[in-house]
């Protein structure tokens, strides 16, 4: 290495570091501020409770009008008039309703209290749905699903049909942003705990956001190379160099004694919620509703396929069919890796051979999977909570928190419904941390690819 490649390189870190501190600053005030709004409900109930009103109403008036007008003044020509159009809708939509919380500021709390309420009452049927479905698959996992919908049941009665000013609601909803609270506050490096058990503080804290919020999160890895390529953003950020996979050379070998996790998000339909899987030894194990002949109720259930494809061909696939992937490695030691050859063995022994073959599914993604790549099998499950795949619970998430939770690893609860987006948020800030789990991130996306690839020429030439 030059003298001029250490400087840059030196720049480069310099950067990192820079954007690591101002990111983890963001959330040690984004955790102190949910910790109050926490405590504050605790203790004060109502006064918080219309403080965090007008709070929210200020913030969306902001952003709503921070959007237009980077709508008018910042964004370039190259972004689509449909997606503008559906930008300026959004924002308009956005500041009409902070308008509104302002102007009608009595008892406005309680919309929220019904609100949250009616979130609850959609969990808990989709988990008596979830509870249903295993029932017929005789899973023994299923009481978990029924006490997780009763529950929610309860308190979602409570919150919409309150008679006391909602007040268990809002101590509830205290609690939850109590712990939300705290979590950010550990992710910014604003330690609660000893060190020496912070990693598993950390994580035992940790709740995940509602999935109206964490459903898009992969969204944000889309977003954010879009602007780098269309040219919003010139500093382009040091993590997505870093971890950025420029296509050089074929695609790199897992290592011994190592699972990634994978979060392959698009721009279509399914594909904006983003899937999850497991790679070990370089296989992916991808379990999803991949049989078009028995899906039902809108696609969102079916019989579960679990497919095992050789990792380079399935990266491959992905990029071909203008997929980004965002891989993680984590380090498991020989027990960890023996538990989960025993995972995969039990796995094994619940499925049977599929060999698709119908007009329907031939012509589906299955088809398009057997065709691009020359390793992939097929498997159905005889007999397991997998049986039934449903997208609110039985999904890829599930399945792949299920290898992971067999070696010990359990990164990120499991409550409610869960999205890919739950453990990207929660892999994205595991990453940033100085003592992390995950060893290394790589980025998969051929446009950006070729994009940084020209800058760096460019680069070079200028310092030549």
């Amino acid at each position: 290495m030059n003298v001029c490649d250490k400087i840059k390189r030196i720049r480069k870190d310099v950067k990192g570091m820079r954007k690591i501190k101002k990111r983890n600053h963001a959330h040690v005030i984004l955790g102190l501020i949910l910790l109050v709004f926490g405590i504050g409900l605790l203790l004060f109930k109502l006064g918080t409770a219309n403080l965090i009103i007008n709070s929210l109403a200020l913030i969306l008036l902001i952003m709503g009008i921070l959007r237009l007008w980077k709508i008018k003044f910042v964004y370039k020509s190259k972004n689509s008039s449909i997606a503008k159009s559906f930008l300026t809708i959004l924002s308009l939509g956005q500041i009409i309703f902070a308008c509104g919380l302002l102007v009608y500021q009595q008892n406005s709390y309680l919309w929220i209290v019904r609100l949250i309420g009616s979130y609850q009452l959609l969990v808990a049927l989709l988990n008596f749905f979830s509870y249903y479905l295993m029932l017929k698959d005789g899973a023994i996992e299923r009481y978990q699903r029924l006490a997780f919908a009763l529950v929610n049941f309860i308190f979602a009665i409570d919150g919409i049909l309150t008679t006391n000013q909602g007040y268990p609601a809002l101590l509830r909803l205290g609690i939850y942003l109590t712990f939300i609270g705290i979590s950010y506050l550990n992710d910014g490096g604003f330690t609660l705990f000893d060190s020496r058990k912070e990693q598993i503080w950390r994580r035992s804290l940790r709740l995940p956001l509602p999935v109206i919020f964490s459903a898009l999160f992969p969204q944000k890895l889309i977003s954010s190379i879009d602007e780098i390529i269309v040219g919003n953003v010139q500093d382009v950020d040091t993590d997505y160099r870093d971890s950025l996979y420029t296509f050089n050379q074929s695609f790199p070998e897992q290592g011994e004694n190592l699972i990634t996790i994978q979060i392959p998000v698009g721009k279509s339909t399914f594909d904006k919620v983003g899937h999850m899987n497991i790679a070990y030894k370089n296989t992916v194990y991808f379990y999803g509703n991949h049989d078009d002949d028995t899906r039902n109720l809108w696609d969102s259930s079916g019989e579960g396929v679990l497919a095992l494809i050789d990792r380079s061909e399935y990266l491959t696939f992905s990029l071909k069919n203008h997929l980004t992937i965002a891989e993680y490695d984590i380090a498991i030691t020989s027990q960890q890796a023996q538990k989960l050859e025993e995972k995969l063995t039990q796995i094994k022994e619940q499925t049977v051979n599929w060999v698709p073959q119908s007009k329907a599914v031939l012509n589906s993604f299955v088809g398009k999977l057997m065709r691009q790549t020359e390793h992939t099998k097929f498997y159905k499950f005889k007999e397991g909570q997998f049986q039934t795949y449903f997208v609110f619970w039985t999904n890829c998430v599930l399945f792949s928190d299920n290898m992971l939770e067999a070696m010990g690893l359990n990164l990120s609860p499991l409550v409610g419904i869960q999205t890919p987006g739950t453990y990207y948020d929660f892999l994205e800030r595991e990453y940033q941390q100085e003592k992390s789990i995950v060893l290394e991130r790589r980025i998969y996306n051929q446009d950006l690819g070729k994009y940084l690839t020209k800058i760096e020429r460019e680069e070079s030439k200028n310092i030549n």
